[in-house]
């Protein structure tokens, strides 16, 4: 779930809520991450935009989500000064998730820094806490997807399957799929590959079916 797309006015309405879950539980559906905003991790601004995040773990044990996406918003581009930094801000949220029985999941963005898969792996390593874990977006990494995608695989807790567009094959022309799937399947993970279709030339629904077929055909050939 992303909280974005929820009526800004029932994100902290309990009775929502607990009725999003309801509905979700007799759909066999498992809501198993919700999306929350950035952690503005300098100084001056981690404290206000920790208090968001900590709402956002409120409502995802609301909801039974026990991962909670947060995108690292790491000052400047000097990535000694942005790690010290990143770490200083990180430690009492990850803190206060492992409380609630929660895990942060780092996807790559909101700042120059943190949109290298590098860095966000340095993060996670330093920080080394058991509820700070990262969540590869293949359309998230700026400097280069593949090295990116590998470095963060051994800290990831799960993958966004970024696609946009099929070419007449039914392959993603932005990411080598295949490549993707098989660094994947040769690493330790073995969690949810999470389907994100952003396109525009096919409807959700049949986006999302073209991206799962290009997804399984990938891992069979890898």
């Amino acid at each position: 779930l992303w909280e974005g797309g929820l009526p800004k006015d029932k994100l902290d309405d309990a009775k929502y809520l607990a009725k999003m879950r309801s509905n979700a539980d007799k759909a066999g559906t498992d809501l198993f991450l919700l999306m929350s905003g950035a952690l503005d991790a300098s100084k001056e601004k981690r404290e206000a935009s920790s208090v968001r995040i900590s709402k956002s773990f409120d409502r995802a044990s609301q909801l039974g989500a026990p991962l909670v996406r947060v995108f690292l918003k790491a000052p400047g581009t000097d990535p000694k000064i942005g790690l010290t930094a990143s770490v200083e801000a990180l430690k009492p949220l990850a803190d206060e998730a492992a409380k609630k029985n929660l895990i942060i999941a780092i996807e790559p963005g909101a700042s120059e820094l943190s949109q290298k898969g590098a860095f966000l792996a340095k993060v996670a390593t330093k920080l080394n806490h058991p509820a700070l874990k990262l969540m590869p977006d293949f359309g998230k990494l700026k400097d280069n997807v593949y090295k990116g995608t590998e470095a963060m695989l051994p800290q990831t807790i799960t993958v966004s399957c970024k696609m946009h567009s099929f070419d007449k094959d039914g392959n993603q022309p932005d990411f080598d799929y295949p490549r993707l799937m098989k660094m994947i399947k040769q690493s330790k993970y073995k969690g949810i590959l999470a389907i994100e279709w952003e396109g525009s030339a096919l409807k959700p629904i049949p986006g999302v079916k073209a991206s799962k077929k290009l997804i399984e055909q990938s891992l069979k050939s890898s």
